[in-house]
């Protein structure tokens, strides 16, 4: 269940959110035959979490809701933590502002609980004071409130191991450029993205693209303001999109070279893919393919050649 749930996440971040979906609903009934509570509502969670990135929210609500009901009074503290704060988020993505504040609260109450210990399929996420803070930003951003968000992030950067979890303070500090650009801050917005483009170096995803992507029409606005360090900064941006997109390509010519036998060795012979996708076969080296006979060559066929069956099909 784990495993389909962290295979389901793998697809996500890298944007094939299809074949995401399909782990997670593997993972939500096998969650339903195992422990139809505590496990059940944390892969609706999943399901939930989503559906906010893709910008679906009003199927949000009611699976948060859903995963609440099967949850409450079976889960510890910092999991329903995690429960809260998705409901959180997806009452903000519905305009019902009043729900989003109490999610937000109720989350706050729940991870100050001390009570069971915190179960493997939710504990893998990461530290669940971190993934608050970083979804209690993402809510205050919908709401509006940036100096909250700005606070938020810096939270969450404190509660994220920087070294294994580098790809979330990269994402954090995008975000935190964000809620900074928001506020009329283009410095220190500035150097807040240029950290987050320093620690997505290397990195193969799509949230990273999207949020490199996300910082170019500001940073086109700061270029003609002259602000300190847009330009380099765009420049850069430029320039790991560039990476991305090779990125696929070197993915299926990877795939592709596996489909392809050396024509000489032990493999001599063996199937390879040809540009239509058909299979055909290497000949061996000083092998000549057989030829028909001349007489099988040059027959015609006539319309009293094809027997009945043949003219059944």
């Amino acid at each position: 269940m784990v495993s389909a749930a962290t295979t389901g996440w793998k697809h996500h971040d890298l944007g094939q959110e299809g074949a995401a979906q399909r782990y997670y609903q593997v993972g939500y009934k096998l969650a339903c035959e195992a422990d139809p509570h505590g496990h059940a509502a944390w892969m609706m969670r999943t399901l939930a979490h989503q559906a906010l990135s893709l910008k679906q929210p009003h199927y949000c609500v009611d699976l948060d809701e859903g995963a609440l009901r099967a949850g409450l009074g079976h889960i510890d503290g910092r999991t329903e933590a995690l429960l809260h704060i998705t409901h959180a988020r997806a009452y903000a993505a519905t305009d019902e502002n009043p729900s989003a504040a109490r999610a937000l609260l109720a989350a706050e109450d729940a991870l100050l609980r001390d009570d069971d210990p915190q179960p493997s399929y939710s504990r893998v996420s990461g530290p669940a004071a971190g993934t608050v803070a970083s979804h209690t930003a993402r809510t205050l951003t919908v709401l509006a409130d940036h100096i909250g968000t700005e606070q938020q992030h810096r939270d969450a950067l404190t509660r994220w191991d920087p070294e294994k979890y580098k790809r979330v303070h990269a994402l954090t500090h995008a975000d935190l450029g964000d809620s900074l650009a928001a506020q009329a801050r283009a410095d220190e917005a500035v150097s807040a993205w240029t950290q987050a483009l320093a620690l997505m170096e290397g990195m193969t995803s799509d949230r990273t693209r999207k949020a490199i992507t996300s910082i170019r029409s500001t940073l086109a606005i700061y270029q003609r303001r002259r602000v300190p360090g847009a330009a380099d900064l765009a420049r850069r941006a430029r320039e790991a999109l560039a990476q991305h997109a090779q990125q696929p390509a070197r993915r299926r010519e990877h795939r592709g070279s596996a489909d392809r036998r050396p024509a000489e060795g032990p493999h001599a012979g063996a199937r390879i893919h040809d540009p239509a996708g058909r299979r055909r076969h290497r000949p061996r080296q000083g092998h000549q393919p057989r030829r028909p006979p001349p007489a099988q060559r040059e027959r015609e066929v006539r319309p009293g050649d094809v027997g009945p069956a043949r003219r059944q099909e």
